[in-house]
């Protein structure tokens, strides 16, 4: 009994032990970011005591550990310390974009990049600034979109539970359930008060690409993210599109909050015959740049970007602007310059971590700034005519 008590005392200190020890790296362009990083170092983390002595930074952990244990007054659940302990060290980060995801937020997270899952179909991020819910986009053909939500909408709160911005993946996981099941979302919009609206869940299975042929042999290719598949369905689209006459194409990317850098650059490289993709530089400023290898497609490219469009979609931006292969219509992206990738855990949780920042080929820093069109132009919301997308249209005309 007294070898329990010794083992389990000391989980917590092991389980972050394990947790701080992952050293994360960058694959290739081919390879997704997702891929669980397996190595693990030691990385001897130790101080010196006032008596000479190394005692681990880990120390003051473990002490409170014990106290928790011989003292207090209920029973305890430790994994609900293992988690609020790991939560804790990564949310010291002070990084939106760095979080813990337990057993079933990590199985949601999976279900979700499959791209079918349950839930209202609303793509959120964490407003940094004010620390609150955003609407990135409803997505179309879904439950929100038959609503008045809209982008830069507010969610505050899931069935009367209040969520701040740093808490977006608990309030997603309870936004989600059950097709045919009610959530109710507490939105604030931009211009108005809040209030409270009844949404039906039901299945979404998201189509990460639409296609079709526009006026004067327009190609028309509309990305919402960029998941494990886009490339090969991007590459689908272009060529039936050429297949059908496409002389240009103009290439959406507003609203789409990112997703896999893997598929920004296969894109991109099917355009850029020779150069830098993008570049990017870890926690030790080393630069990794990313080269062109294919031979290049040559076609009139228009992007249109607003500011929705972040991550993945300002690295194909960035790479097809800095190269002169594309025009960039809309307004300025978001400015999300920063790379993640997500460690497993032995608990079957998962750690996402931001490993580096990313460059345009032109070394333009793109973090907190953002992509500004060549040609800057606001959508009217007012009128039935999309003037961003006009605007590209008469570019290639």
């Amino acid at each position: 009994m007294d070898k329990v008590k010794k083992v389990s005392k000391y989980i917590i200190v092991i389980i972050l032990s394990c947790l701080i020890t992952y050293i994360v790296t960058i694959s290739t362009m081919y390879n997704s970011i997702s891929n669980l990083a397996n190595k693990v170092v030691d990385i001897g983390n130790n101080n010196v005591s006032n008596n000479g002595e190394k005692e681990s930074i880990f120390a003051p952990l473990e002490k409170v550990y014990d106290i928790i244990k011989s003292k207090y007054y209920d029973e305890i659940d430790e994994d609900k310390l293992v988690k609020s302990a790991i939560m804790g060290m990564v949310s010291g980060l002070g990084d939106p974009y760095s979080y813990y995801m337990d057993l079933d937020e990590y199985a949601d997270f999976n279900v979700e990049i499959s791209g079918s899952f349950s839930g209202v179909g609303l793509e959120l991020r964490y407003n940094v600034e004010y620390n609150v819910i955003e609407v990135v986009t409803p997505i179309k053909n879904t439950p929100s979109s038959k609503t008045n939500i809209k982008t830069g909408d507010y969610v505050l709160a899931v069935n009367g539970i209040e969520y701040k911005g740093e808490e977006l993946y608990n309030a997603v996981s309870n936004i989600r359930g059950e097709a045919g099941t009610k959530v109710t979302l507490t939105i604030q919009p931009l211009k108005g008060e809040q209030y409270d609206i009844e949404i039906v869940r039901a299945v979404i299975d998201i189509n990460q690409i639409e296609y079709e042929m526009l006026k004067n042999n327009i190609g028309y290719i509309d990305i919402a993210s960029f998941d494990q598949n886009v490339s090969l369905d991007f590459s689908n689209a272009y060529f039936e599109l050429t297949k059908q006459g496409a002389k240009s194409i103009i290439i959406d990317l507003r609203n789409n909050p990112g997703g896999y850098m893997s598929g920004a650059l296969s894109i991109a490289n099917l355009f850029i015959k020779n150069g830098i993709l993008v570049s990017t530089v870890d926690k030790d400023g080393k630069r990794t740049d990313y080269p062109a290898t294919s031979n290049g497609y040559d076609i009139p490219i228009v992007i249109l970007i607003n500011e929705s469009s972040a991550s993945a979609s300002e690295i194909l931006t960035g790479a097809l602007k800095d190269h002169g292969i594309a025009t960039v219509v809309g307004t300025k992206s978001y400015g999300k310059g920063l790379i993640q990738e997500i460690v497993g855990l032995s608990n079957n949780g998962a750690v996402r971590v931001t490993i580096a920042e990313y460059y345009t080929p032109n070394y333009n820093k793109i973090n907190k700034i953002g992509i500004t069109p060549d040609v800057v132009i606001e959508d009217n919301e007012k009128t039935k005519i999309d003037e961003q997308l006009e605007k590209a249209i008469e570019i290639l005309k």
